[in-house]
């Protein structure tokens, strides 16, 4: 497993990952795929610039994601985000995932004072995973996503530094 950050020129990989994690496990994300596709390359391609998005690559091919985003304005940029993370079925049980969250971490460390995130709240090994990362959980907002079969809430959790 080989970890990298990803530039604009990865683009095209991360959208690939990131609709097979969006259509294969669309209840673990408040994201739809469709959403996603809304939005554009050009939008990524911004993103992943601004962001730190974290990726395992295997072979030349990306396997596992996390992005890192610092929340904007005077009184929030004290604060980032943790999002998209995701493990390709292949990688999973391989320490993919806390490799991504190590460096996420790292990189948050430098110039943030906390970091948060959000997961669907019916997702216990996610909300687990978050939690051996020195995640709590601080609130449930109920009904926060809509899914084919109703609505779940979000849990909502966060970490200082």
């Amino acid at each position: 497993m080989n970890i990298i950050k990803l530039t604009a020129n990865d683009t095209s990989r991360f959208l690939e990952l990131r609709e097979i994690s969006l259509t294969q496990e669309s209840d673990n994300f408040r994201t739809s795929a469709l959403d996603n596709s809304s939005l554009g390359f050009d939008y990524w391609q911004d993103r992943i610039e601004r962001d730190h998005v974290a990726a395992i690559e295997v072979d030349g091919v990306l396997k596992a994601l996390g992005g890192l985003s610092r929340v904007v304005g005077e009184k929030m940029d004290h604060k980032g985000l943790i999002w998209g993370m995701y493990v390709h079925p292949d990688l999973r049980g391989s320490g993919a995932a806390d490799l991504i969250m190590n460096a996420l971490i790292a990189t948050a460390q430098e110039h943030l004072r906390q970091l948060i995130l959000t997961l669907a709240a019916d997702n216990a090994s996610a909300q687990r995973f978050y939690q051996r990362h020195g995640f709590a959980l601080y609130g449930t907002e109920p009904d926060a996503i809509r899914r084919g079969d109703g609505f779940v809430g979000e849990a909502l959790m966060w970490r200082p530094l």
